[in-house]
């Protein structure tokens, strides 16, 4: 055989080998494929799945349970047991962290042919699990001294309460204490280890992007608004009012009007009563000013309406005025953010200056209840600052929050103690 047929066929037996090689490798390279498929772009999907992975009894232990309650009130409690629970909740916490990245999250409550209501539900009652178990796990962190880690999930609460919130009035008080957590997991970060400024200044950057309470409500009064009238519509509802309008039970002009006219027509007073609410808030008034017109709006607003529109309108109505009740549960979730910003600044004029002020800075945020500074009192260990939640009647309740400050802590540890610990 000459040298040249022998090259041909050397060739051809390694071309035979590398497509018998493709062949034999191919359905591995399927499966590698198929086990990386892309992001979903749901964060509830995400979130559903973190639910579905929480550790339940027997897995997860009573004591186990109540060592996450201890731990987050006091992280000196019973470290061991909530190391033990937080190895066992790696997958749910990795996968609300991923939700966290998420701008979109919808819980499925409606679909384009009606709405499910408030069935799936169930769900708010394992998203309180599932904060504890964040806000035990960045306590954790910052125990461990990774400070930075520990106040990124701050803004992983601060996104999870918005995507918990951006649904039904219910889903709003769900999301008022996912947001506790956010505040308390920085303030007890913050108390841990000394924070450069820089760090900072990175997170005051990332909570300023943050959707106030008030805003967020009324993206789920627009939502109850929809679910309500949704349900009017494929209840059949509407055939209902038709037929009480032709027996001179309602105006005669909805006896004629489409479905849609119907729904344009008997989603009035809830437009109304937002609008009137949007004015109120943006006005520049008082907290007690503010209460006071709102149970002013919803009167007016029955005055009007009450007459001219069907029952599911007053039930719009009813959800609408629960407003009086959400709006002092928004204005503290404000004021315990506006408080944990200022903790911040005065973290960072530590940073900066070694020192606390004397005073609070005027630039600060403003306690929303009274429009004035927090109160503010220096301590041994660092600062307290107080805020007065108010109340029509002109009683108030006070909320003091303490913070530690570990550069202040280890000046004072040296005066007492001594150098090197003597």
């Amino acid at each position: 055989m000459s040298s040249g047929s022998l090259q041909v066929s050397i060739r051809g037996r390694q071309v035979f080998l590398v497509l018998w090689l493709s062949l034999i490798l191919l359905p591995f390279n399927l499966v590698a494929n198929a086990a990386a498929p892309a992001d979903c772009n749901n964060a509830a999907l995400l979130y559903f799945q973190a639910i579905q992975k929480y550790p339940e009894y027997p897995e997860l232990s009573s004591e186990e349970y109540q060592a996450v309650n201890a731990f987050i009130r006091d992280s000196t409690q019973m470290t061991a047991t909530v190391r033990q629970f937080l190895a066992k909740c790696q997958e749910s916490i990795e996968l609300v962290k991923a939700a966290s990245h998420i701008e979109y999250c919808n819980w499925g409550h409606e679909y384009s042919q009606g709405f499910v209501g408030y069935v799936s539900s169930t769900h708010f009652t394992e998203i309180r699990n599932l904060a504890k178990m964040l806000c035990a796990d960045a306590i954790m962190h910052a125990k461990d001294g990774n400070q930075k880690t520990a106040l990124e999930y701050g803004l992983v609460f601060n996104t999870f309460s918005e995507h918990v919130g951006n649904d039904s009035i219910l889903a709003q008080l769900v999301s008022q204490s996912v947001s506790v957590y956010a505040t308390n997991t920085i303030r007890t970060t913050l108390g841990y280890d000394q924070v450069t400024h820089e760090t900072l200044t990175w997170l005051h950057g990332e909570l300023v992007t943050r959707q106030s309470s008030i805003q967020s409500y009324f993206q789920s009064l627009d939502s109850e608004l929809r679910l309500a009238l949704s349900a009017a519509k494929y209840d059949d509802i509407f055939s209902q009012v038709k037929e009480d309008a032709a027996a001179g039970g309602y105006p005669g002009s909805m006896e004629t009007m489409t479905d849609d006219e119907l729904l344009s027509h008997m989603s009035k007073p809830i437009q109304y009563f937002k609008n009137y609410m949007k004015r109120t808030i943006s006005l520049d008034m008082s907290y007690l000013q503010i209460m006071t017109d709102i149970e002013q709006i919803a009167d007016t607003t029955t005055l009007i309406y009450e007459v001219d529109y069907p029952s599911i309108v007053q039930t719009c109505l009813s959800l609408s005025t629960a407003f009086t009740f959400y709006y002092p549960l928004a204005v503290r979730n404000e004021a315990e953010f506006a408080l944990t910003q200022t903790a911040i600044e005065l973290y960072d004029l530590v940073a900066q200056t070694g020192n606390l002020p004397d005073v609070l800075p005027d630039y600060l945020p403003k306690d929303p209840f009274s429009g004035t500074p927090f109160e503010y009192e220096i301590t041994p260990e660092g600062f307290v600052l107080r805020f007065h939640e108010l109340v029509t009647s002109g009683e108030s309740k006070s909320h003091e929050r303490t913070f530690i400050v570990p550069a202040l802590k280890e000046v004072i540890e040296e005066e007492v103690i001594g150098p090197g610990g003597r």
